[in-house]
């Protein structure tokens, strides 16, 4: 069952100012908005303010929006922060979840309708149940495993092939450098680490 959340301070961050500038004209009827442009803004605004809801952008001029994530959740653990990215994908979800992110939103989303969300206990990812990391994960292992098989189908017509390509192999690689766990018979995730170099 979803839990209802009162959210009534929101601070947002972007570097953008109109973005913020647009999103106060759009929130501050129904919350109480604060806004920072850069990370240290952003941190001095929450810890010296009740804030509710953080909803950050992926990239905040030189700064990592996903740097801002994890440093206002290791002050805040129940700070709800949301990501919010033009540059959609799902690496870029695993991140944010990784970091922290309760949410991962793209612009052109109304952020009326994100707080809404937030409000009734629901995600933007399922609407009803939010994806672990591990779904994710392997949700991206898939997509390269069937980009490797279709890359392997193109190259066997054009015959353009010169060294073999493995489709397996790739995905193993992909594995053991990025991570990424392996389900087993049982449908677990096992994870895979770092993969070693030897040396002589």
């Amino acid at each position: 069952m979803a839990t209802r959340r009162d959210v009534r301070t929101v601070l947002v961050v972007d570097d953008d100012v109109l973005m913020l500038t647009a999103a106060t004209r759009k929130l501050r009827s129904t919350h109480v908005v604060l806004t920072a442009t850069n990370s240290t803004d952003a941190q001095r605004i929450a810890r010296g303010n009740p804030v509710d809801v953080a909803l950050v952008d992926l990239r905040l001029g030189d700064e990592s929006g996903l740097e801002l994530i994890s440093t206002l959740k290791a002050q805040q653990p129940g700070l709800i922060v949301v990501c919010v990215s033009s540059f959609l994908s799902t690496g870029v979800v695993v991140d944010a979840m990784k970091a922290g992110a309760s949410d991962v939103v793209p612009k052109t989303e109304p952020l009326t309708d994100v707080l809404a969300r937030i409000q009734v206990g629901r995600s933007h990812r399922t609407h009803e149940k939010a994806m672990s990391v591990d779904d994710v994960e392997w949700d991206h292992l898939q997509r390269v495993l069937r980009e490797c098989v279709r890359r392997e189908q193109a190259e066997g017509r054009t015959g353009s092939r010169h060294v073999p390509f493995d489709a397996s192999a790739q995905a193993s690689e992909a594995r053991a450098t990025s991570g990424i766990g392996v389900r087993n018979h049982h449908g677990a995730v096992a994870k895979a680490g770092p993969k070693r170099v030897m040396s002589d």
